[in-house]
């Protein structure tokens, strides 16, 4: 898949980007005229996410052929010359969305950036989108990072953990008096915070000791 699209100038201002340099990669952070360099229109995030899922040069699952895709101007999806489509953000975190994926790319780098998080009121005034669109950027962002995290082992088969447990509560669905409730763990290994569900404090106790 050709990648080759006429960059505008870069985001300017008045500097040049400057890269903090960290001992730890996580922590180096990508600057707002990098990603407006990376990512200058619509088509070059949808080309990326269609590069980095299927590979430079997707083959057909129809024709099994390696023609050239084409992106149809102001769709979300390329057309292959045997009529096959080609929806990037099908199955991601962009599925069914409305909004430019450059604003996407901008809550990201926000969370990304941030060592404590972000506020969704603070995410909403910069994207100048409103409370539930905003909410559901957030949600998704916030539930893929708790997936990247989902398997970590926070410490090798032959090192003792020691869990110190401070207190446990029961997140219970609205309305205040409904009975259906649900265990939650949070634990954390002072860098991070991780968070597991059960569904009952039965296979919590079980799959915790």
């Amino acid at each position: 898949m050709s990648l080759e699209l006429e960059h505008p100038a870069l985001f300017q201002l008045g500097f040049e980007p400057h890269d903090r340099k960290s001992p730890r990669s996580s922590y180096r952070g990508t600057s707002l005229q990098l990603m407006q360099a990376m990512f200058p229109t619509e088509e070059s995030v949808l080309r990326h996410i269609c590069r980095v899922r299927f590979g430079e040069e997707p083959v057909c699952d129809r024709c099994h052929s390696q023609d050239k895709w084409y992106w149809l101007r102001g769709r979300r999806h390329f057309l292959h010359p045997c009529g096959r489509t080609l929806s990037p953000m099908a199955g991601t975190l962009f599925h069914g969305t409305k909004l430019p994926l450059r604003l996407w790319l901008y809550a990201m780098l926000h969370f990304a950036n941030s060592p404590q998080g972000v506020n969704g009121r603070f995410l909403s005034r910069h994207l100048g989108i409103g409370k539930t669109a905003t909410s559901r950027v957030v949600e998704r962002i916030r539930l893929h990072l708790a997936a990247l995290d989902k398997n970590k082992k926070l410490e090798s088969p032959t090192q003792r953990l020691f869990v110190r447990l401070v207190s446990i509560r029961r997140v219970y669905a609205s309305p205040p008096n409904s009975k259906k409730s649900v265990p939650v763990f949070l634990m954390s290994d002072g860098r991070a915070v991780h968070l597991r569900c059960f569904s009952s404090v039965v296979q919590a106790t079980c799959e915790l000791q």
